[in-house]
């Protein structure tokens, strides 16, 4: 192991922080699809030899397609309940 330090991948970085803020604003549904997008991005350009915190955008994609599946589920219960009444 050469003695470089490690950076950040921040496109990963991006899509971990997209996939926090989409918590308590996943009902805004670009947010953790723009955030699903940017940490699969991510992901495959993350260079093992060059950069840490992979982990970074397995919970990026993770956090954003939960919250992605959840929005477009009370998307569609509130749509329902419209046409109800």
């Amino acid at each position: 192991m050469s003695n470089e330090k490690l950076k950040n991948n921040k496109i990963a970085l991006s899509g971990f922080m997209l996939g926090i803020i989409s918590i308590p604003l996943f009902f805004v549904g670009a947010i953790p699809i723009i955030g699903l997008l940017t940490s699969i991005i991510g992901i495959f350009t993350f260079k093992k030899e060059k950069q840490k915190n992979r982990w970074m955008a397995i919970s990026g994609i993770i956090l954003c397609f939960i919250l992605t599946i959840i929005n477009s589920h009370s998307t569609v219960a509130i749509k329902i309940l419209i046409l109800l009444e």
